[in-house]
C-alpha cells in the first residue's frame, strides 16, 4: 500500500507542479503581484477563524486507525458518523466567524480595498474552506486506510483540466472572481469523487444512526482537548508570516513570498511524499511493533528525508532567484538575506517531518501540546519586533529563532519518552548532526556555485548540476560508510519498504 500511495502521490504533484507553474505564469501576467498576495494572505485567515476545530479530525483520524487494522466495521461507522456529525457544527460556527470578520479587513489588511469585489472574493473563500470541513470525514477514512491512490488519477486529470479552464477564464475576462470560481468548483468535483469512492468502498458508512462507543468518543474528545493546544500553537506559527507580512508590508510583498512559496512547497512535496506516503504505515506500526523496531524505522526514515532535503535546501538557496527571474521577471525576487532565512526555515520546517509523523499517529499529543503552543507565541513576539528593524527579513527570523529553541529540540524528547519508550540520547545525537550538516552542506554547495552565471535557461541547469555534485559528494564524504546512507540508497533505488 505505501508503494502505491507513494507513486500515485508523485505523479499527481508532478502534475499539480507543472499546472501551478503555468497558471501562475498567466496569473502574474495577467493580474499582477497584488492580487497574487491575496490568495495567501486569505488562506491564513480562514486557519485562524477555523481554530475552533481544535484538532477534533486529527484526533478522529488517529482512533480510525486500529478499528481499520482490525476490520472492526461497527466502530469504523461510528467513527465516521461521529465525526461527520461533529463536522458540521464545525463548519456552521467557522462560517459565523468567517461572515463576522468581513468587515474588518480593510482595518487589518488596507491595501485589500484595492482588490476588485474584494468582499466576493472573501466569501468565495469561505465557501471553500466549509467545502473542506464537509468533506474531510470520509476523505480521512481513505486515507487511513491506505487507498488515496485510488482517486489520484481523477485528481491529476482533474488539475490539468481546471488549470486549462482557470487561463482561458483569466485570458477572456481578466477577472480574479471567475479564476476562484473554476477553483471551487472543481474542488468541489473532487471532494464528491472522493465522497462516492468511500461510499462504494465502504457502504457501511452511510448507516447514520450507528453510535459511537463511549470509551472511542472519551478517547477523541481527550486527544482533542491535547490537540486544541497543537492546533492554536501550529495556526499562530503558520499563519504568522503571511499576515504580518500583508498587514505590515502589504500584498505586493506578499506576491513576491507567494512565488517562493510555490516553488519551496512545490519541491519540499517531494520530499515529504516519501515519508509522508509511509504516514498510515506508521499508525499501523505503533499499533502492533515494539519500541525497537519503532525507532529503527523513523531513524531510516530521518535519515532518507536529510539526503533529500539537503539536496533540495541547496538547489533553492543557489537557484530559486534566478529561476524566478527567468519565470517571471527580477522584481519578483527577493535580496539574499530574505531568501537564505526562507530556505533556513524551510530546512528546520521539513527536518522535522518524520518525527512529526510519528508524533501523530502514535498519539503523542499532550505531552507536546505546549511546546507548540510556545513555539506559535515566541514566533509571533520574535516576528513583530524584528520586523520592525529588519524588514521582511525579520519575520522569517523570527519563524526560524522560535523553531530552533522550541520544537527542533523538544519533539523528539517527547516523542522517545512518550510514544517509543526509549532513551532519546542516540538518536538526538544524530538528529542534530543532520541539521548542521545541512546547513554547512548548504553553505558549501553556494560558495562553491556563487560565480556561476545563470542568467540563461541552460546555464541554471548547469549550475544546479554543479550545485548537487558538490552537494551529494559531501553528503557522500560525511555519512557514506553509515548504515542509514546505503539503506537510503536501496529505497530509493528500489523503493523498499520501510520496514
Amino acid at each position: 500500500m505505501t508503494k502505491l500511495n507513494a507513486n500515485a502521490a508523485l505523479i499527481n504533484r508532478i502534475v499539480f507542479m507543472a499546472c501551478n507553474l503555468v497558471s501562475r505564469t498567466y496569473f502574474v501576467r495577467i493580474l499582477g503581484n497584488r492580487y497574487l498576495g491575496i490568495g495567501g494572505m486569505l488562506g491564513n485567515v480562514f486557519s485562524v477563524l477555523s481554530l475552533f476545530e481544535l484538532g477534533f479530525g486529527e484526533a478522529a483520524s488517529q482512533a480510525l486507525y486500529k478499528p481499520i487494522a482490525a476490520g472492526d466495521v461497527p466502530k469504523i461507522r461510528a467513527i465516521i458518523a461521529y465525526f461527520s456529525k461533529t463536522y458540521k457544527y464545525i463548519a456552521l460556527i467557522t462560517l459565523a466567524l468567517s461572515c463576522a470578520f468581513m468587515p474588518f479587513l480593510p482595518v487589518v489588511f488596507p491595501d485589500i480595498v484595492n482588490i476588485q469585489n474584494y468582499k466576493a472574493v472573501y466569501l468565495l473563500f469561505v465557501f471553500h474552506q466549509m467545502q473542506n470541513f464537509l468533506f474531510a470525514p470520509k476523505r480521512a477514512l481513505v486515507i487511513c486506510d491506505q487507498r488515496m491512490y485510488a482517486v489520484m488519477t481523477e485528481k491529476s486529470l482533474s488539475a490539468v483540466v481546471m488549470t486549462a479552464c482557470q487561463i482561458a477564464a483569466l485570458n477572456a475576462t481578466g477577472n480574479y472572481l471567475s479564476y476562484i470560481f473554476i477553483r471551487i468548483l472543481f474542488h468541489t468535483a473532487d471532494g464528491f469523487i472522493i465522497e462516492k469512492y468511500a461510499n462504494t468502498k465502504y457502504p457501511y458508512i452511510r448507516e447514520v444512526n450507528a453510535e459511537v462507543p463511549e470509551k472511542i468518543k472519551k478517547s477523541i474528545k481527550e486527544k482533542t482537548a491535547s490537540l486544541a493546544v497543537h492546533r492554536i500553537g501550529a495556526v499562530i506559527n503558520s499563519s504568522t508570516d503571511s499576515i504580518l507580512i500583508s498587514a505590515r508590508m502589504g500584498l505586493e510583498n506578499m506576491g513576491v513570498f507567494s512565488n517562493y512559496s510555490l516553488i519551496i512547497n512545490t519541491l519540499g512535496s517531494f520530499v515529504a511524499l516519501a515519508v509522508g506516503s509511509a504516514s498510515a504505515s506508521v499508525g499501523n506500526l505503533g499499533a502492533v511493533e515494539n519500541g525497537e523496531r519503532n525507532e529503527k524505522v523513523l531513524q531510516r526514515l530521518c535519515f532518507l528525508n536529510f539526503l533529500l532535503l539537503t539536496n533540495c535546501a541547496s538547489l533553492l538557496l543557489c537557484l530559486i532567484n534566478p529561476v524566478i527571474t527567468l519565470w517571471i521577471g527580477n522584481n519578483m525576487v527577493f535580496g539574499m538575506k530574505e531568501t537564505a532565512v526562507i530556505i533556513a526555515c524551510f530546512f528546520i520546517s521539513n527536518i522535522r517531518d518524520p518525527v512529526q509523523i510519528f508524533i501523530s499517529n502514535l498519539g503523542v499529543f499532550s505531552s507536546t501540546k505546549y511546546v507548540y503552543l510556545a513555539r506559535g507565541i515566541l514566533n509571533l513576539v520574535f516576528s513583530l519586533v524584528f520586523i520592525k528593524y529588519f524588514g521582511v527579513v525579520g519575520v522569517f527570523a523570527g519563524t526560524l529563532a522560535s523553531s530552533l529553541i522550541t520544537v527542533v529540540p523538544l519533539e523528539p524528547i517527547m516523542l522517545f519518552k512518550y510514544g517509543i519508550y526509549r532513551k532519546s540520547g542516540a538518536f538526538l545525537v544524530k538528529y542534530f548532526s543532520y541539521i548542521i550538516s545541512g546547513f554547512a552542506i548548504c553553505a558549501l554547495s553556494y560558495a562553491f556555485t556563487a560565480n556561476m552565471a545563470d542568467n540563461t535557461a541552460w546555464r541554471v541547469i548547469i549550475k544546479g548540476l554543479a550545485v548537487l555534485a558538490v552537494t551529494n559528494f559531501s553528503l557522500a564524504a560525511v555519512y557514506g560508510r553509515q548504515k542509514e546512507f546505503a539503506f537510503a540508497l536501496g529505497m530509493l533505488k528500489k523503493v523498499k519498504p520501510l520496514r
